[in-house]
């Protein structure tokens, strides 16, 4: 086996663990929602009834920091473990199927216009099996239709090892990204209060004001702009008028229940991920890199 085949090789290896990591930090983000308000959850006031679901545990801030520490680090080692798995190497040298000037003489050797070998050589080009100058010999076994001759065989990657080229499978890595999505719509939001700010925003479209003069310290008392956090509470929106829209429906579905604006807000961001999702597999279905 060649140096470059181990190392090919070595890259398949990697596709099982990095899809084992990608699949925990999915599991541990879903986990956090799932435990319900904390450090990384803010609380959603609404009737219990109404999605996002938790368990209202209430864990502890040292338990949740440490679980949103191992969900970024796992789905980081994921993604770069899959990057280095599904990467493909240089190209090889150019082969006679790429020089169109090539012709077959009577003696069964390959040359092109000026009479001689692609290589420089009237004999068959045979090198180290090594190196990344290596020329793949010639395969009488397997003909060039194209020209009429042997040709020259491109040397095929390796594959993923069974477990890798299952579990890196791109349609499995969108069925899979397509499930998350959908699950943590049903979870509270986790890492960040900025989804609060959204909420808010939408409220002021559905009570006239202008969310991009005004900000939720402008409307005190309200169910919804209440719960906006420090110091973001002065800020007016930065959004476009494509997601004031969405947040304006939101608000108008979800009315004085944040608990319900929320869900309809995630179930919009999931909609868009997973559509996304499937337009990128669509479009590169056939790039070998993916294969």
């Amino acid at each position: 086996m060649t140096s470059e085949a181990r190392r090919k090789q070595g890259r398949g290896r990697l596709a099982g663990p990095a899809m084992v990591a990608i699949v925990a930090s999915i599991l541990l983000t879903i986990t956090i929602g799932l435990l319900g308000p904390s450090a990384m959850v803010p609380a959603l006031t609404g009737p219990a009834w109404q999605p996002p679901y938790s368990l209202a545990a209430h864990p502890g801030p040292y338990l949740i920091i440490a679980l949103a520490a191992a969900t970024l680090l796992l789905g980081g080692l994921g993604l770069l473990a899959a990057l280095l798995a599904t990467s493909r190497p240089g190209s090889p040298p150019p082969t006679t199927r790429d020089n169109p000037d090539s012709t077959r003489d009577g003696s069964g050797s390959t040359r092109d216009g000026s009479g001689s070998t692609p290589y420089g050589s009237d004999t068959t080009p045979t090198v180290a099996p090594d190196g990344p100058g290596a020329i793949p010999t010639a395969t009488p076994d397997a003909p060039d239709h194209g020209s009429g001759g042997a040709a020259f065989r491109r040397p095929s990657p390796a594959p993923l090892n069974r477990l890798g080229g299952v579990l890196l499978n791109a349609r499995a890595l969108v069925l899979v990204g397509c499930v998350a999505a959908a699950v943590l719509a049903f979870l509270p939001p986790s890492g960040s209060g900025d989804h609060l700010n959204y909420a808010a925003y939408g409220r002021m479209v559905t009570l006239g004001v202008d969310p991009y003069t005004h900000g939720a310290i402008d409307l005190p008392g309200d169910p919804i702009a209440d719960a906006v956090e420090e110091p973001w509470r002065e800020e007016p929106s930065v959004y476009g008028p494509v997601a004031t829209a969405v947040q304006a429906v939101a608000s108008w579905i979800g009315g004085d229940s944040l608990r319900l604006t929320m869900f309809v807000l995630a179930l919009f961001n999931a909609a868009a991920f997973i559509v996304t999702g499937l337009l990128v597999d669509r479009f590169t279905r056939h790039d070998p890199a993916g294969a």
